[in-house]
């Protein structure tokens, strides 16, 4: 949807208050608060509207209209494959206003089945890392990835994790395993 591309270069090119007035009228386009019938707007696309513009909100100091906004993606998209990019949009909101601990508990609820449980647990990790100053539990979110989602990306962002809380040694073996995987690929 071109609103959104609009915004996340506004956000690049750290025009805020041009992100939010692109995403305001977006949200107020025909299909993407509710399904309309005729209008092809996918679920990801809708949901992405409400986050950004969420997050849109927090970063101009304007919590309130961030949370109600959470609230009515919550409802919206109850039920649906984005229920849990809004609660990660909401953990997001809960840090931003002090809560970081509430923030944590419910990204802990996004089960290893569910297709936003990488995203939640980096998210959680950076948590952990920069609100909780706790390397231990950082690392420990950053393991379970690997631990639910073996593979070669997985072991990747592992290794630039321990990287960033400088553990060289820990990342050079989470990078060798992921060259175990595949080694005829150089990347």
């Amino acid at each position: 949807i071109y609103y959104l591309i609009k915004a996340q270069v506004e956000k690049v090119s750290e025009n805020v208050p041009g992100a939010r007035e692109t995403l305001e009228v977006a949200i107020d386009l025909e299909g993407v608060r509710r399904e309309v019938d005729g209008k092809h707007i996918n679920i990801q696309d809708r949901c992405a509207v409400f986050v950004d513009l969420a997050e849109v909100y927090s970063l101009l100091n304007k919590t309130e209209e961030a949370a109600s906004l959470i609230m009515d993606a919550k409802n919206t998209f109850k039920g649906t494959t984005e229920e849990w990019n809004v609660t990660i949009a909401e953990a997001k909101l809960d840090r931003a206003r002090g809560r970081v601990d509430k923030a944590i508990r419910n990204l802990s609820l996004i089960l290893p089945e569910n297709s936003a449980f990488v995203k939640a647990r980096m998210t959680m990790a950076d948590m952990f890392l920069n609100d909780k100053r706790n390397e231990e539990k950082y690392v420990d979110c950053y393991r379970r990835i690997v631990d639910t989602n073996p593979g070669k990306s997985s072991l990747i962002i592992f290794g630039d994790a321990l990287m960033r809380i400088q553990r060289p040694e820990e990342a050079i073996d989470a990078y060798e395993k992921a060259a175990d995987i595949d080694p005829d690929d150089m990347d």
